[in-house]
């Protein structure tokens, strides 16, 4: 507990942060960049691996003049929890509050700060039987340690919460220490750093994918979808696909073979700077979001931001996140998925109106919001601690 007069210490969590742009990278990375605005009574300090270099991670702490501890941690672990025991150890009364921004809350910390983005590894996870088995087990005794030990949850979505709830036999209504906070967009707007997209991507006239091939991204199900959709589809429409061919799989690489087998119609980018993801957007048709699951979907936000008219899919929790500013298809339903292709180009309006309806719902999202709403997390824990203490 802070000593009266004193500014509370709180410790960003930025281990997790990769030289590799992700999505909870971002997340982090844009914390660190607006939270001391949001709380300018409160010293940020944020905790670094070594070697880490982003420019937008160099940015952020100099805005916000944000201290650095940089301490060598796992991303995730048991090697991370006996990391994270030893270095719990010297801190103890080094920070009044730990916000540990992924879902890897150490089971050796008491009464910290949490953000949980997603429990997708509970139905999809990579790697043979046994290594599944065993990280699901874990990791479910991360997030239950995290239920019982931490003293606020932050949600993504709030198909998260109930996610975390539902993991602890409860309702979210029933566990109100998990707080439903959305992510925000702002960072897209300055993304020029990096390669252009690759030269064989069509200048237009194309469909977009941005994402994995991990299995709740559907990967399978969209490329059965273009080559069902094909023949009713305007002359020379291709998709373009973000990553690398070679990671397919060999249903997936037969599908791509039927469909490229006369002329490409299904483009491979490699991996792509985020300037390039933005041209990319810019550039597509529409953006296609197919996933059987997301924990929020950073990736709607920018169909939006980039006034790209979104398909997507009608599942957990892309809805609660896009609104009415898609058109939303069964993501199960290959017939599903391929009727919202054809009718998106046999509809000529339709994309102008969904441009429009994301325009305003892009203005309910801001990362500003995102650290303001957080910052309220930390004081009503500083609030209650202090209290407890009197």
């Amino acid at each position: 507990m802070n000593a009266p007069g004193r500014a509370p210490k709180v410790l960003i969590d930025a281990s997790s942060v990769t030289r590799v742009p992700d999505g909870l990278s971002t997340y982090i990375v844009q914390l660190i960049r607006y939270l001391p605005a949001a709380a300018p009574e409160i010293e940020f300090t944020a905790l670094l691996n070594p070697g880490v270099s982003r420019e937008d991670l160099a940015e952020a702490i100099a805005h916000g003049r944000m201290k650095v501890l940089v301490e060598p941690v796992a991303a995730i672990g048991p090697r991370r929890d006996w990391q994270m025991r030893t270095l719990l150890c010297q801190w103890r009364d080094r920070f009044d509050l730990i916000h540990i921004t992924s879902m890897t809350y150490p089971l050796a910390l008491a009464g910290g700060v949490c953000t949980i983005h997603d429990l997708t590894y509970r139905k999809w996870f990579h790697g043979g039987w046994l290594f599944r088995t065993a990280a699901r087990a874990y990791l479910d005794l991360v997030i239950r340690t995290c239920i019982r030990r931490s003293s606020a949850i932050i949600a993504v979505s709030e198909q998260t919460g109930r996610d975390v709830a539902e993991l602890a036999g409860k309702t979210l209504a029933e566990l109100p220490k998990i707080v439903v906070i959305h992510e925000g967009w702002e960072h897209m707007a300055t993304r020029t750093v990096g390669d252009p997209a690759p030269a064989e991507v069509p200048q237009r006239d194309f469909l977009f994918f941005l994402g994995t091939n991990r299995a709740h991204k559907n990967l399978t199900n969209l490329l059965l979808a273009f080559e069902r959709a094909l023949p009713r589809l305007p002359a020379a429409k291709t998709l373009v696909i973000t990553g690398s061919s070679a990671k397919l799989d060999a249903s997936q690489k037969a599908i791509v073979d039927r469909v490229n087998a006369v002329q490409p119609r299904i483009v491979f980018t490699g991996f792509v700077s985020d300037m390039a993801v933005a041209d990319l957007f810019e550039r597509a048709d529409a953006f296609v979001f197919p996933s059987l699951k997301e924990g929020f979907g950073l990736p709607i936000l920018e169909a939006f931001h980039h006034a790209t008219p979104l398909l997507a899919a009608a599942a957990p929790a892309i809805p609660e996140v896009a609104g009415d500013a898609a058109l939303f298809f069964d993501p199960h339903d290959v017939d599903s998925m391929c009727a919202a292709l054809v009718r998106f180009y046999d509809e000529p309006a339709l994309a102008a109106d969904l441009v429009e309806r994301g325009r305003r719902r892009l203005q309910q999202f801001s990362w500003v919001k995102t650290a303001e709403s957080t910052a309220g997390v930390y004081r009503q824990v500083l609030e209650q601690r202090a209290l407890a203490g009197r």
